[in-house]
């Protein structure tokens, strides 16, 4: 992941994948709560590192790190 990425940021950014995953897969998968994980995938889309591309479906942007 990503240096800049805060510690939540980083467990959810570690659960994406290059394909997309919903909502409550990635609630499951980081324990986090809706509105907690919300705000952190439009974090990780303003930083370029995920990006939503479906209603609520969001992928990892692949980088060289």
């Amino acid at each position: 992941a990503p240096a800049e990425l805060t510690e939540k940021e980083k467990l959810v950014y570690e659960c994406l994948d290059l394909y997309p995953k919903g909502l409550n897969e990635l609630v499951r998968q980081t324990r986090l709560s809706v509105s907690e994980l919300l705000e952190v995938l439009i974090s990780l889309s303003v930083k370029g590192v995920a990006k939503e591309c479906a209603k609520h479906n969001y992928i990892k942007i692949w980088q060289n790190w």
